[in-house]
């Protein structure tokens, strides 16, 4: 886990280092102390472990190898960056499964084994920085003071600083004494400007995050870049005959880049030749050039040193909720609801979080092909407050429809969001994608395989209350990494189960036995309540120190109760919380001699307000026709039997008035 840490870390410093790079192009006329104070950014952004959230953050994601590989079953990515997530994770799903194309627990010997490697490399990385350190030691062992912390040697062959608390500048005994000066000027230079800790620092760092390209090149250019901005330190009031000079002392003195590799600064170590030609082209920088390079610097620290306000769970499920219930009625239905967002940005004051959202929002039957019944597709703002540790509804936000609708988004956005919140088509490939799998794995599972025993929906509604009001404790809980059912045996025939979110280490004999046991029928029931798909259900069997019925927990043992725990049949569909139909009731429509179902429910949610009728054999709820309706007044529908029998749609508007609609079935109606 701390390797995985130190990785995500890493690569979310690789999008800071990006952006040095491209500030210094950006600001190459700029003072060379201030690309200098760019790659502390970067030191910063690698030393501290955690970072302030912001809603001007860019970093695309701040855990892009998830923790959970390493008691997941798959390999998934999460660069924040939607495409290559898909691209990736599409890539390693249809190809490596735990059990099959990988072997159970592969993740924690694959994050074991790079473990292993990154201390493996951390400890040469240490060991080559101490060995240079010492070999420099023993070669000015034998040197004499001249004044101050000035020593002369005869077996160095180039000036640099040794030492960390109590620094040396070592110059070679046959240095030319008209370079002297320049030499010595750079080196003061140099301690005045802290260089002898920051270089070391930058190594330490480099050792510790020693597998990353990107920062060995970053650690490149802040040597060079500090040789620079000393450089310009000494030249700045010179004329041009001392930067001749001072130019030739840089040729006389420079050395391979071999010579000297860790924690001393050698005064020729790097780039020679770009250095005499930014001492002999140097000027002082324009005023506004400096301006807008602090200002950009200023910039690049609150956008790439802070992370994105990320929903935790609790809110994810939360604003999860707030969708459903938005855009769902009171009652409930056979449809699968699929919720899908997409976060624009984020603002965080106090208490208060609000989330600027592309929201989909789709509903599903499913007849051997998957049908979209109805949905809604729109830019959205919700605002929470946390209190005491609960989320509560501050706002739900719609726009308007018509020509209300941009003018609501510009003036409920911020500008910078105009484009994303009006662009429709940016996100809606990828959403629909994610709800129809979504959909797909609820219908085409084992938990929907076969619906002929399943109970009505009266009957699913009474016992899901039932049972929500028996175990309260296993409702509501975060599915944002799955959940886990543990299995016990009280009994030859008698099994018992609790259910947990999914997390990276397993649950503690003492944590299970707090749990309150549930027969594995209700637990099914509780389970499927969720409508996940089986792969986020993990089942273990577990061994209950209080049962005096003995049981040998092996894998086989371990599979019979997965397959037991699956063969149970579902009773309750997904979303039973959020209903989606307004009201219901049989009656013959079609003067057949056999009783519809007539279902009223919620229709497209993004413009008008619209309700939608169904009509159902009530024996085999086959859908013999189907109608959405567009009234020009908000309001709430409900069916009405008259005194002959018949059915009809009754409207009560809020504004206190009453429609009436007659139904009839059209039994001759063909599919144009």
């Amino acid at each position: 886990m701390l390797f995985l840490k130190v990785l995500n870390m890493s690569i979310t410093a690789s999008w800071l280092v990006l952006a040095v790079f491209l500030l210094r192009l950006l600001f190459r006329k700029s003072p060379k102390a201030l690309h200098v104070v760019m790659w502390a950014l970067v030191g910063l952004r690698l030393v501290c472990p955690f970072s302030i959230e912001s809603a001007f953050s860019l970093i695309p994601s701040v855990e892009t190898i998830p923790q959970e590989i390493i008691t997941d079953h798959s390999f998934n990515v999460q660069t924040g960056i939607g495409f290559v997530d898909e691209q990736a994770n599409e890539f390693l799903g249809d190809r490596y499964y735990e059990g099959v194309t990988v072997a159970e627990g592969a993740g924690m010997k694959l994050t074991a084994l790079l473990t292993i490697l990154w201390l493996v490399g951390m400890a040469a990385m240490l060991a080559y920085g101490v060995f240079s350190y010492m070999r420099l030691r023993r070669r000015v062992a034998e040197s004499i003071p001249m004044q101050g912390n000035l020593r002369l040697c005869d077996r160095i062959d180039s000036p640099f600083i040794l030492g960390i608390v109590r620094p040396q500048i070592y110059l070679p005994s046959a240095l030319r004494s008209e370079d002297r000066e320049f030499v010595i000027a750079h080196e003061t230079a140099h301690l005045k400007r802290y260089d002898h800790l920051w270089k070391p620092l930058g190594f330490a760092l480099l050792t510790v995050y020693w597998f990353n390209p990107v920062l060995w090149l970053a650690y490149h250019f802040l040597c060079r870049d500090i040789e620079l901005a000393c450089d310009e330190r000494v030249i700045r009031d010179m004329e041009l005959p001392e930067k001749k000079a001072y130019s030739s002392a840089l040729v006389n003195c420079s050395v391979s880049r071999n010579a000297i590799l860790s924690c001393p600064l050698a005064f020729g170590e790097v780039g020679v030749k770009a250095r005499v030609k930014n001492v002999l082209h140097y000027k002082k920088p324009a005023f506004w050039v400096l301006c807008a390079a602090i200002a950009a610097i200023g910039i690049a620290a609150v956008c790439l040193l802070t992370n994105p306000i990320i929903p935790d769970d609790r809110l994810k499920v939360f604003i999860d909720c707030e969708i459903v219930s938005h855009h769902q009625s009171k009652h409930s239905t056979d449809n699968y609801a699929s919720v899908d967002w997409e976060v624009l940005s984020n603002k965080k004051i106090g208490n208060k979080t609000t989330l600027y959202l592309w929201v989909l929002y789709q509903e599903y039957s499913y007849d051997g092909k998957l049908h979209n019944e109805s949905g809604a597709h729109i830019p959205t703002v919700i605002t929470v407050e946390n209190r005491d540790g609960n989320y509560h509804l501050v706002e739900y936000w719609e726009p308007r429809d018509g020509s209300n609708y941009a003018k609501d988004i510009r003036e409920k956005f911020p500008f910078f969001l105009w484009r994303n919140a009006l662009d429709s088509q940016k996100y809606i490939a990828s959403q629909k994608e994610k709800c129809e799998r979504m959909a797909l794995e609820y219908f085409t599972s084992e938990s929907s395989a076969d619906g002929a025993d399943a109970p009505d929906n009266m009957q699913i509604n009474d016992h899901l209350e039932s049972l929500r009001q028996e175990y309260p404790q296993y409702f509501g809980l975060s599915t944002a990494k799955g959940l886990e059912v543990y299995i016990w045996q009280m009994a030859p025939d008698s099994y018992q189960c609790a259910l947990l979110p999914r997390r990276n280490l397993k649950y503690t004999d003492t944590e299970l036995m707090r749990q309150t046991p549930v027969p594995i029928e209700r637990m099914r029931a509780i389970v499927d309540s969720y409508g996940l798909p089986e792969s986020e259900v993990t089942v273990h069997a577990w061994q209950n120190p209080y049962s005096s019925y003995y049981y040998e927990v092996n894998e086989e043992y371990r599979e019979e109760l997965r397959e037991k725990f699956r063969s149970i049949h579902p009773v309750t569909p997904s979303y039973e919380n959020y209903p989606l139909i307004y009201d219901s009731a049989v009656a013959d429509i079609d003067d057949d001699g056999k009783d519809e179902l007539c279902t009223l429910r919620v229709g497209l949610t993004s413009g008008l307000f619209t309700f939608r009728l169904v009509i159902q054999d009530a024996q085999d709820s086959t859908v013999k026709d189907s109608f959405t309706y567009y009234p020009l007044k908000v309001g709430e529908p409900s069916f009405e039997e008259e005194s002959d029998g018949s059915l009809r749609i009754r409207f009560a508007g809020d504004d206190g008035s009453v429609e009436f609609y007659e139904i009839a079935l059209d039994v001759n109606k063909t599919d144009e």
